[in-house]
């Protein structure tokens, strides 16, 4: 991607925001707003309730991937805030799996519900690949009680073995997938296993590549996501270096797991469950549920044509980090070269004043007289 920061942007918000040009797989430029706002997760204690409240201070943008360790052998923990467009919503849940009661188990569920979508993941305690005449069998060792939820515990990996490296294309930071040429290779009778899996993908065999099970951001050259990256062959280089090819698809900017990509919200609150994801001696039932405000935030464009136009920014990143207790949602949006804009303005409505700025707006409409006129947003004059 192509980016360049501009300075024609106002933002009347209180939230991180930032305006920069970006261009598509056929060589046209857009103009894109992005902006970051975050949220205190209150639990309310024994209950499993909790509500959400704007951060006293706004995280800023991420403007580059955070990983946990090594860029390039860990997990990111948070993707840059900088993407073009997403044409879903990604949803992303840091966190720690606890086992029922804090009692110490070989394999525990936890789960996430976002809307209408359930995602269940299966953990299990540190387990082996062990050779048998029949065979490679899956055979667990001491109990656990908790583990972090990263692609580090799922199926994959990266092997070096006599100057070559067996990668695993669907996650190479993982554990417990070992290719049938470097087993020919291995003296062990013992290796290391996955340690999360779920019933819609569970590990089986200790050859066969699937997909990774997690709740965190997937890696940008995994595949089932660098599989819409495009094509990046001697034409590419020839004709199109360095822009997109042509047959790029921007899905590619999901990063979600995904299984937990949803569509673009449009209704005002997105409903979410959790279960195994707090310590037992904080919530006795290890659940809690809350919604995430979709607010109105929104971009004035001014033309240089003499035109403006209000435009909805779009809820397309949601992290809940349970370690920090946090939920940052990115909004979005992008505008047309066409349009050629003089200035972009980040505006934003609070839910308690949508009403009152809904009537005083259709009052200013009549007359237009009001030099400080700001329409409101479509998703205001539809919906709300």
């Amino acid at each position: 991607m192509m980016v360049t920061l501009m300075s024609d942007f106002t933002n009347f918000s209180l939230f991180p925001a930032l305006r920069y040009e970006a261009i598509d797989q056929y060589d046209i430029t857009f103009h894109v707003v992005a902006a970051r706002l975050t949220y205190d997760i209150n639990i309310e204690e024994k209950k499993g309730q909790a509500h959400l409240s704007l951060s006293a201070k706004q995280a800023s943008l991420n403007y580059g991937d955070a990983h946990y360790h090594d860029p390039v052998r860990s997990n990111v923990k948070y993707e840059s805030d900088l993407a073009p467009y997403k044409p879903k919503t990604d949803v992303i849940i840091n966190a720690t799996a606890f086992a029922p009661q804090g009692k110490l188990t070989h394999c525990f569920p936890v789960a996430v519900k976002i809307g209408d979508k359930i995602k269940t993941l299966r953990i299990h305690a540190p387990r082996r690949w062990v050779f048998y005449p029949t065979g490679w069998l899956l055979e667990y060792e001491k109990p656990i009680n908790q583990l972090d939820i990263l692609y580090d515990y799922a199926s994959g990996g990266w092997h070096e073995m006599d100057d070559k490296t067996h990668v695993s294309p669907s996650n190479p930071l993982g554990i417990g997938w070992y290719p049938g040429e470097y087993l020919k290779q291995c003296k062990k009778t013992s290796l290391p296993a996955p340690q999360i899996d779920s019933d819609d993908a569970p590990v089986t065999r200790i050859s066969e590549l699937i997909m990774p099970e997690g709740f965190g951001f997937f890696g940008r050259s995994w595949s089932r996501r660098i599989e819409w990256a495009g094509t990046y062959d001697d034409v590419w280089k020839n004709e199109r270096h360095p822009y997109l090819p042509q047959d790029f698809n921007f899905n590619y900017w999901c990063g979600a797991h995904p299984s937990l990509q949803i569509t673009l919200p449009s209704e005002d609150n997105i409903s979410v469950e959790l279960w195994g994801l707090l310590p037992a001696d904080e919530n006795p039932h290890q659940s809690i549920s809350f919604s995430i405000p979709v607010e109105t935030l929104f971009t004035l464009n001014k033309s240089k044509l003499g035109l403006s136009l209000t435009k909805d920014m779009q809820l397309d990143t949601i992290v809940i980090d349970m370690w920090a207790r946090k939920v940052f949602c990115t909004y979005r949006i992008a505008l047309a070269e066409l349009f050629q804009p003089q200035e972009i303005q980040l505006r934003y409505i609070a839910a308690e004043n949508r009403m009152a700025q809904k009537v005083l707006a259709a009052e200013m409409s009549k007359d237009g007289t009001s030099a400080s006129y700001v329409p409101v947003p479509p998703s205001l004059n539809n919906k709300r």
